[in-house]
């Protein structure tokens, strides 16, 4: 069974690492204009850009990577690509013989395998589809 990594993206863990990285960053700027050789603007940016790359690039770090908010949900489930859907596009979606497929508003449709994924990640896939499609859909 391969493992998933699921991250609701606007969870307190994420606020914490985005506050730290955003105060860098405008140390990092204000430290551009005042004194660029400064030991501060080094640092600044090296805590700044490091934080930036753990906040921004946990969908790359893990082959299967499952993100998601109030508004939408991206789901990389093997594959290079991902796919990001909104909840208020989904008209409908079934778990049938492994596979997801979600039905877009507009008609088209999605599918992904869910084959060598336990059935926790499944049902907690199941669980964050229904709570915010049902939250968004009325």
């Amino acid at each position: 069974m391969k493992k998933v990594f699921f991250d609701k993206l606007d969870s307190r863990n994420n606020k914490f690492l985005a506050l730290p990285m955003i105060v860098f960053m405008l140390i990092y700027l204000y430290t551009a204009f005042a004194d660029r050789q400064s030991s501060l603007h080094q640092i600044s940016a090296i805590l700044g850009f490091g934080f930036s790359i753990i906040f921004l690039g946990k969908q790359f770090f893990f082959r299967n990577y499952i993100g998601w908010n109030k508004k939408g949900i991206t789901i990389r489930l093997n594959s290079l690509l991902s796919k990001s859907i909104s909840f208020n596009d989904i008209s409908s979606y079934s778990f049938r013989n492994k596979k997801l497929e979600v039905e877009h508003r507009n008609g088209s449709k999605f599918n992904c395998n869910l084959e060598n994924l336990s059935s926790d990640h499944v049902d907690q896939l199941e669980r964050i589809l229904k709570a915010n499609t049902i939250a968004n859909n009325g």
